[in-house]
């Protein structure tokens, strides 16, 4: 198969897409022939990120909020009719020491890095199911190496 259009045709949603690994799987995804629903918190940065690619639907929500990850396939589906990819990108890493850290920001990291992939991920998988391509990319971090750090 040529490397250029590789994802022609395909649909993929996209999470923590305003910035780094996000943003670039983004434009790399368009490039390849794909269409995109963007998430990130910031409708304006989304915006901002893709604005003038016709190949991008920007949806700038809280993935934590109740009901986001359903809120989000339907975003994709009404826009696009149809689902073959789901990238969990957004994550959060708390900025201070582990032994500082509290419940309250632990409990942000895991909504964020646990919870909410795990709800969009199965909101996705009847859709993912149904294309007979389907995939699910999570980001992982490097970050727990340097929890004393």
């Amino acid at each position: 198969m040529p490397l250029e259009n590789r994802l022609q045709g395909k649909v993929a949603i996209i999470t923590g897409a305003a910035s780094g690994i996000g943003e670039a799987t983004v434009n790399l995804f368009t490039a390849q022939g794909a269409k995109v629903l963007a998430n990130d918190l910031s409708q304006e940065k989304l915006e901002a990120c893709f604005a003038g690619n016709a190949d991008v639907v920007c949806v700038g929500r809280d993935i934590t909020d109740d009901g986001a990850p359903q809120a989000l396939i339907d975003a994709a589906i009404d826009a696009f009719g149809h689902l073959e990819i789901l990238f969990n990108n957004a994550g959060v890493c708390p900025p201070e020491p582990m032994m500082e850290q509290t419940r309250e920001t632990w409990n942000r990291a895991l909504d964020v890095n646990v919870y909410a992939a795990n709800m969009l991920t199965v909101a996705a998988v009847p859709h993912l199911k149904v294309s007979g391509q389907g995939r699910v990319i999570n980001t992982a971090s490097i970050q727990s190496k340097f929890a004393g750090d």
